[in-house]
């Protein structure tokens, strides 16, 4: 079976969630819309006739017939049209920045599931070690209880932490099981494709940055602040329309 990296897994999911691509194709639609509303409406061409003769379509027959042709263009108030074109840009950056917070969100719960699954491989292999040396326990107890050199209760005790360890093992697999539906999820494959991680532990380099540093980090370039950033501008737009109107 293929060994799933987390670098992998990673990759996957920022390729092929349906959930980011979709959030994707609406920045894209919404990037189209400020040249719209930003021009001015389409010029409307009238014609009109009145006593036109339908039997000879001679407009000399009647001294009353009239042909009118006209056109009319519709100009907004004053900076109308660039405010309505400043909300269609904000509400596409906020969208952008929304793609952005979303491809952020998913990349972190890719990692921290694929952790959980590392994290329950080894657990389940230590469960699984222990329950053979309980087993060895259980030999040993019975043995000297056989002989009379032990107590039933050395076996009755050793039987019932090999009984909690199987339990355990069961609770650690159901987990499992849990997390590796929630990856395949993210990852966009059916949920109950098998998932074998690396034994060995991913090797990493570099430091945790200090608090005051985090937070800078954050109010700098986290999107979700943009985002709410990019809503506020919006919404002063409208504001102004509003008066405008």
């Amino acid at each position: 079976e293929n060994v799933l990296e987390l670098q992998e897994a990673r990759s996957r999911a920022l390729s092929s969630n349906p959930g980011l691509a979709e959030m994707q194709e609406r920045y894209e639609a919404l990037t189209h819309i400020a040249p719209q509303v930003s021009t001015l409406p389409d010029p409307v061409i009238s014609l009109n006739a009145m006593n036109f003769p339908w039997d000879s379509f001679d407009v000399n027959q009647e001294p009353m017939t009239q042909v009118q042709l006209g056109i009319s263009q519709m100009i907004p108030f004053p900076g109308k049209l660039g405010l309505r074109e400043d909300i269609a840009l904000f509400e596409a950056e906020a969208a952008l920045n929304s793609v952005d917070e979303m491809r952020l969100n998913l990349d972190m719960n890719v990692a921290v599931t694929w952790w959980e699954i590392y994290f329950l491989d080894r657990s389940i292999e230590t469960v699984l070690r222990n329950q053979s040396l309980f087993r060895q326990f259980v030999q040993i107890a019975q043995t000297k209880y056989e002989v009379g050199n032990g107590l039933q209760q050395d076996v009755l005790l050793a039987q019932l932490e090999l009984s909690k360890l199987l339990d355990s093992e069961i609770q650690l697999k159901s987990m499992r099981e849990q997390r590796v539906i929630r990856l395949n999820v993210l990852m966009d494959v059916s949920p109950d494709t098998a998932i074998v991680l690396p034994v060995m532990m991913p090797k990493f380099s570099g430091t945790i940055a200090k608090e005051a540093m985090l937070y800078q980090r954050a109010l700098e370039t986290r999107p979700l602040l943009k985002q709410e950033k990019a809503v506020i501008d919006a919404s002063e737009s409208r504001l102004a329309l509003a008066k405008k109107e």
